[in-house]
């Protein structure tokens, strides 16, 4: 087992070698000529062939420990589900009870508002003390955070700043094979994409 270890720690130290070289080269390695693009490109399909050596080494290693990994993650699997779904339950719930709080903290606050200004004191009292008794720490061991949500209430009136694109929309209308058809807007350009070989 240690000779096992020593080799693939070996192993693991040349390809790090490798990749440190290749890595210290093409850094500073100019690319201005046909000549230097070629160069580059060769280095491409040394780093390709490296990647798909090590994959293929890799691979060949975890193989045997798969079908156990499979099973002890499978064994797992349901009662972690489980757990997490009475998570999200527990903590759904909380949150609907705090927010129901809040809402009525909020409505009893504005009740006391609206009375002070009519002069009616007394109700006022009574709104405040009804605000004050909604108001519960959070249960040990837990604590509330707070987000901002929103509503859209009318997509017209949202200022241009505040929408966005459709970039899957047009991912897909950029798919096809031609040029695509004129988007007011948009300017569409080709960009090339580098595929290399292992070698």
């Amino acid at each position: 087992m240690g000779m096992t270890a020593l080799s693939l720690a070996d192993e693991i130290a040349t390809y790090q070698a490798r990749a440190d070289q290749i890595s210290a080269v093409m850094s500073i390695a100019p690319l201005a000529t046909p000549e230097q693009e070629t160069q580059a490109a060769a280095v491409l399909q040394v780093i390709a062939g490296i990647r798909k050596a090590m994959e293929a080494r890799r691979k060949a290693i975890v193989a045997p420990f798969k079908s156990q990994a499979s099973a002890v993650d499978k064994a797992f699997r349901e009662p972690r589900r489980e757990l997490e779904r009475v998570d999200k339950m527990i903590r759904g719930r909380l949150a609907e009870a705090q927010t129901t709080r809040l809402a009525a903290r909020s409505e009893a606050l504005a009740q006391v508002t609206a009375e002070a200004q009519k002069g009616d004191h007394a109700a006022a009292q009574a709104a405040l003390a009804t605000a004050q008794a909604t108001e519960a720490p959070a249960p040990p061991g837990v604590t509330y955070r707070y987000r901002w949500e929103c509503k859209v209430t009318d997509p017209k009136a949202i200022p241009r700043e505040f929408l966005c694109l459709d970039v899957a929309k047009i991912k897909a209308h950029m798919s096809g094979s031609g040029q695509p058809t004129p988007v007011a807007g948009l300017e569409f350009r080709s960009v090339p994409t580098v595929v290399a070989r292992a070698k």
